[in-house]
């Protein structure tokens, strides 16, 4: 569920109501500890697929009359034993009373054997599942999305946390018949026929509701994960929401992944007449970082978690991204085809919703006559969608697009400069193109001849 939050943007309705959950939940330690105490123990045996695929299975059709008629030949034997045993009653009676079971159990011995092995096998760990949605639904929230996850599925009658652990009862019963100390009392009952009915009355009454209730745990778990997130860095700002034109601001914007004391923050505007930016500079000033820092901050504010940010503003948007591209061996591509693939991709997304691209050392893999005919191509078909993004290059000639393409590109760069022998880099953003590089006095500190 976490993976699906961050891998596909949530509507803005959805995002802000996702804020709010995480906001309450970053509040309640104890309550968090408790998931992560339970997840470790149910993870490693949460074979979800395999419950909802048996739940959704046929229902085998034991005939309405079997409930009823083990129910009465069940008490037959009880009240025929107990009669043999203090009415000296005839013999015979009892000896009936166990034909007639034995000659049900092996009408129906096929169907009950099929219904009980379809419970068995997918919920072994029925209980410890119970005990992560009972601990959901006994509890009080304020936020409307905590609500709706804890209402949303529960039964008519019971919690699902009462109705899973009735089904793990059922499960431990048909499991206590493999006692041989056991056996003869399950037989005398028709305890088999019994818990097949019970299963099987289980499936068709919850057997809908199964798939509702793990993804209502599934998004109870993965806020609680971004809930952590939050609690972990006060320093992180909720982001707002703004409807209408593709717009981003930020403002002391740093990559999740640095450490606090080594994360340097930029300002940043795409909106109005900024509404792209070619970024250049030298090896290892920060172009990529940035990129980074603004998609795994977009990822995070649709997701539903704070961001890396004082200040974090962004409307409804898809995001492309193309920043690590790599070649295959084992399927003939090349760096370029792979990177002109993902540009493509990113191409089709834009003319179908507002769209953050972030194109990294864009056509890096081809000479440079080829490179700015085709980036002005792929760009000048991005700038005329309703999107915004960032592209960064080596390429200073590429600096020239922001004036011939649209009005609403500009330059920006990153610089560096020599300290001693050394380069250093103050990963600042700054307006215009770069001036100068650093290649050839990377490569002479390493003691290339150049």
């Amino acid at each position: 569920m976490l993976a699906r939050w961050l891998k596909e943007p949530a509507a803005i309705p959805e995002a802000r109501v996702r804020h709010g959950a995480v906001v309450e939940l970053s509040q309640r330690l104890d309550l968090r500890e408790e998931f992560a105490t339970l997840g470790e123990e149910l993870t490693p045996r949460l074979h979800h697929e395999k419950l909802i695929a048996w739940s959704r299975k046929p229902l085998l059709g034991l005939p309405s009359f079997i409930p009823a008629l083990a129910a009465f030949l069940a008490i037959g034997n009880v009240l025929a034993l107990g009669s043999w045993i203090f009415a000296d009653a005839d013999a015979g009676w009892l000896l009936a009373a166990f034909g007639l079971s034995a000659g049900f159990s092996t009408l129906t011995r096929r169907r009950v054997q099929a219904e009980l092995d379809l419970g068995a096998k997918p919920v072994a760990e029925l209980r410890l599942l119970s005990e992560f949605l009972h601990r959901i639904d006994d509890d009080t929230f304020q936020s409307s999305k905590l609500c709706e996850l804890q209402y949303k599925s529960l039964a008519i009658r019971d919690r699902p946390s009462a109705r899973i652990a009735h089904l793990a009862r059922l499960i431990d019963w048909n499991e206590s018949r493999r006692n041989q100390l056991f056996l003869p009392v399950a037989s005398l009952l028709l305890l088999g026929t019994q818990l097949a009915v019970r299963v099987q009355h289980w499936r068709r009454e919850n057997s809908a509701q199964i798939d509702q209730w793990l993804r209502a745990l599934g998004e109870f778990e993965a806020l609680t994960c971004l809930a952590t997130l939050a609690f972990e860095n006060p320093d992180y700002v909720f982001p707002t929401f703004r409807s209408g034109r593709p717009h981003l601001t930020a403002r002391n914007l740093g990559h999740p992944l640095l450490p606090k004391d080594r994360r340097i923050g930029n300002d940043l505007e795409l909106s109005g007449n900024s509404r792209w930016l070619l970024i250049s500079g030298s090896n290892m000033s920060g172009k990529s970082t940035l990129l980074r820092s603004v998609g795994i901050n977009t990822v995070l504010a649709f997701a539903g978690a704070p961001v890396c940010a004082e200040q974090f503003s962004v409307s409804q948007l898809a995001i492309g991204a193309s920043i690590r591209t790599h070649d295959s061996l084992t399927e003939s591509v090349s760096r370029f085809y792979a990177e002109i693939q993902r540009l493509t991709a990113i191409r089709d997304l834009a003319a179908n919703q507002p769209t953050l691209y972030l194109l990294d050392e864009i056509l890096h893999g081809t000479n440079s006559h080829d490179r700015r005919i085709g980036a002005e191509g792929v760009l000048g078909e991005l700038v005329a969608k309703p999107s915004i993004g960032l592209v960064t290059t080596h390429d200073l000639a590429l600096t020239e697009l922001t004036g011939r393409l649209t009005p609403n590109g500009a330059n920006v760069h990153f610089e560096d400069h020599l300290d001693g022998d050394q380069i250093a880099f103050d990963y600042t953003l700054r307006p215009g193109p770069v001036t100068r590089g650093n290649a050839l006095a990377l490569m002479r500190s390493l003691g290339l001849d150049v």
